[in-house]
């Protein structure tokens, strides 16, 4: 369980650096115009997972 824990503590860690790029960085959406808007989409996605992560309140409820 504490493995889970940690991998969920590492992943939202990493989704905030990439949402920085991908999203927050007007650079990166002119430069990489496809991949930002993958990236939002993706995005919706990882922010279900997660907020339902938070919802269970049980990490072996989540990774069941």
């Amino acid at each position: 369980m504490n493995n889970v824990i940690s991998n969920l503590r590492e992943v939202q860690q990493n989704w905030g650096y990439l949402e920085n790029l991908f999203i927050h960085s007007e650079e990166v959406r002119r430069e990489l115009p496809k991949e930002s808007d993958e990236f939002v989409e993706i995005d919706k996605d990882v922010k279900r997972l997660l907020k339902d992560a938070h919802s269970k309140k049980y990490a072996i409820l989540f990774s069941c």
